[in-house]
């Protein structure tokens, strides 16, 4: 029983301020843990940015680099085909339009190739 002007006990003076302590924890933490996930989304996208200019360098060496091959392949191919003549020597093509094919001489002998006969 409670006399008529005692004083509350100190733990129910100090509730007030506890909870007000606890809530201040709470917003503090969810602070510090929303910064920390903001980094860390930051920091993945700047990842995701290079990793992407990385790509794009990657590709566009790839590209060269196979632009490159096919027209070595595609000249090596020509110089394998090209007919050679009966000295030896490689044949240029005639650069007549004609319908049938073209025919290939020598310029040093100028006879016809022996592939093309």
């Amino acid at each position: 029983m409670r006399l008529v002007g005692a004083e509350p006990g100190p733990l129910r003076r100090l509730f007030p301020w506890l909870v007000a302590l606890g809530l201040l924890a709470v917003v503090a933490g969810l602070t510090v843990w929303a910064r920390q996930q903001d980094a860390a989304r930051r920091l993945a996208e700047n990842r995701a940015d290079s990793a992407e200019a990385r790509l794009a360098l990657a590709e566009a060496s790839l590209t060269a680099i196979a632009r490159t091959s096919a027209a070595a392949t595609a000249t090596a191919l020509a110089e394998r085909i090209r007919p050679k003549s009966r000295c030896g020597e490689r044949s240029t093509w005639s650069s007549k339009p004609t319908r049938t094919r073209a025919k290939a001489s020598c310029a040093r002998c100028r006879t016809p190739s022996a592939r093309m006969r």
